[in-house]
């Protein structure tokens, strides 16, 4: 990439840090709970979510969470209500959603996707033919900022 582009590209990902919204961080059951209410310890839910399945759950002694976003490989969301989740993207899950980015565009004034494809761009390490795709992405998404 020459020096404008990763110019260009820094601006745009500035302006997609600024669009994005801010998810709260996922939590989960641990088994005791899990076994109270049915729930797999592996899903993730949004505060509200716990709380409607377990109304006297209690932090640390029914479910954890909500301190760091969880390294995942694709997007998070409430497995019940569906509200996106704070998480960043492992290395595969970087390339799988800069993947589904190119197939499906961006749309700017969405601001979770925004904070979905900053996920991909905070993830990129030192590769060039991502980078590229991602500006390319940038620059082609719908209603594109000024």
């Amino acid at each position: 990439m020459s020096v404008d582009q990763y110019e260009r590209l820094h601006e745009l990902i500035r302006l997609l840090d600024e669009r994005q919204a801010e998810p709260e961080n996922m939590h989960w059951f641990y088994n005791d709970a899990n076994l109270d209410i049915g729930v797999d310890e592996a899903e993730s839910y949004c505060w509200d979510c716990i709380h409607a399945l377990y109304p006297d759950a209690k932090i640390g002694e029914h479910f954890g969470g909500g301190n760091v976003p969880s390294e995942e490989d694709d997007r998070a969301s409430c497995e019940r209500c569906g509200v996106l989740l704070g998480y960043t993207l492992t290395d595969d899950g970087v390339a799988s959603e800069l993947e589904s980015f190119v197939e499906t565009g961006l749309d700017w004034s969405s601001a979770d996707e925004c904070y979905e494809l900053a996920c991909v761009a905070h993830g990129i390490v030192e590769n060039d033919e991502q980078s590229l795709k991602l500006l390319k992405v940038l620059e082609e998404g719908m209603n594109k900022p000024v």
